[in-house]
C-alpha cells in the first residue's frame, strides 16, 4: 500500500509521462539531450504507448515520438560529451 506522499509522486510521474504522448517530440527538441535523458524519455514514452488503443491519434503520435527519440539516440551516440 502506498502512502499519500508516494501516491502523489506516482500520480505526478504518470501525468508527466502522459504529457509526453500528448504531442509529438521532434528531432529538433531532442537533439540536444543526453543519452541518459533520451533513454528515460524512450522508456516513459514506451510505457504510455502501451496503454493506448490501436489506431488512435495518441498511439500514432506516440509511435512517431518513439521513432524520433530513437533517431536522436543514434545521432548522439558518436558525439563527444554524451
Amino acid at each position: 500500500m502506498l502512502s499519500g506522499i508516494h501516491k502523489a509522486g506516482n500520480q505526478a510521474g504518470r501525468k508527466t509521462r502522459e504529457k509526453i504522448m500528448n504531442r509529438l517530440l521532434t528531432i529538433a527538441e531532442l537533439q540536444h539531450r543526453s543519452q541518459s535523458e533520451l533513454r528515460a524519455l524512450f522508456r516513459q514514452a514506451s510505457q504510455v504507448l502501451a496503454r493506448t488503443a490501436t489506431g488512435t491519434p495518441e498511439r500514432l503520435t506516440g509511435l512517431a515520438t518513439l521513432e524520433n527519440i530513437s533517431r536522436a539516440m543514434t545521432m548522439t551516440m558518436g558525439t563527444p560529451g554524451f
